[in-house]
């Protein structure tokens, strides 16, 4: 599909998006589905590339916020909290439990189509899938190791915790739970009173002053690298090994370039990503300078590539 989408982006001009816009907003208008939602999300990718091609993503954004379809498209709660960033940044852990905690909704017929499509599309399962991964690797390392320390850095509501309730049957390791969000940190403690949670409500800032060494078994960030540019990924990749002990492991995911829904999430959702290929986390591991060895590899739907690195013993 990635191939066929840059091909594709290569013939696209930016300048034809608002007709394209004005087609789906009279589709959807007229009779709201699911594939209509997704046949969107499929355009605005290839939109989205050829204006990450021709350097033009400002104006991709513009288009796609000031056509009357946003104004549509913002009937789902999911697109309406990523663009209105009510905590100051879009992909807080409140909107992503519209995935992992699905409710009844009181939604117009357009708003329940296009919720049902933006939760439910390739990229989303991507989050489904990163939580149902993290919970099983939680399970597995607290499993071989007895009173297991671990840290999750930009915790969010620590929904991976759901699929250790289900696999692990022992309590006896510790989280460390690293957000600078107050608010989701409160969230997580409550949701999960039968685990020791050690909230920390501190930027990534903290890890760098912190001057503890080798204290974590197991070390997570499931979508912090999203945000993070190259220098700065590094450095804190850096120091998370540093933090790590020696036959403890380390996995980050990272969105990658050709992710489904990267043309909507940018235009319409306006939720600016850093994406990163298997080569760039392999170029941030290769900058630090610990004894370590390293695997990456994609989530099911192919969405987000994940680096997973184990630190050796010197």
């Amino acid at each position: 599909m990635r191939n066929v989408l840059a091909d594709h982006a290569s013939e696209i001009q930016l300048q034809t998006l608002p007709e394209a816009l004005d087609g789906h907003l009279k589709r959807f208008t007229n009779a709201p589905a699911f594939g209509l939602a997704e046949q969107l999300i499929v355009e605005l990718a290839s939109f989205y590339d050829a204006a990450v091609k021709q350097g033009t993503l400002g104006e991709f954004r513009a288009y796609c916020q000031q056509h009357p379809l946003h104004g549509l498209v913002r009937q789902d709660p999911f697109t309406e909290r990523a663009f209105s960033k009510p905590r100051g940044y879009a992909g807080d852990a409140v909107m992503l439990d519209y995935i992992y905690r699905p409710e009844p909704l009181s939604l117009s017929d357009i708003g329940k189509q296009l919720h049902s499509a933006t939760t439910g599309v390739s990229s989303a399962k991507s989050i489904s899938w990163r939580r149902d991964h993290l919970g099983t690797e939680i399970a597995k390392m607290t499993g071989d190791v007895a009173g297991a320390r671990l840290l999750s850095v930009a915790s969010g509501h620590l929904r991976e915790l759901d699929v250790v309730r289900e696999l692990a049957h022992q309590r006896d390791f510790r989280i460390d739970a690293l957000d600078q969000d107050e608010e989701s940190l409160k969230e997580a403690v409550c949701s999960y009173p039968d685990f020791n949670i050690n909230p920390i409500n501190k930027s990534i800032a903290h890890l760098f002053k912190t001057k503890e060494r080798a204290c974590y078994d197991l070390i997570y960030s499931a979508g912090l690298f999203d945000y993070l540019p190259a220098k700065t990924a590094s450095a804190l990749l850096q120091k998370l090994l540093d933090l790590l002990k020696p036959g403890g492991r380390l996995v980050v995911g990272n969105y990658a370039t050709d992710n489904f829904g990267r043309g909507y999430m940018e235009g319409m959702m306006d939720w600016r990503l850093i994406y990163r290929e298997e080569a760039d986390l392999i170029d941030l591991i290769n900058s630090t300078s610990n004894t370590r060895e390293y695997r990456t590899y994609r989530d099911a739907p192919g969405n987000v590539v994940y680096l997973e690195v184990s630190r050796r013993w010197n």
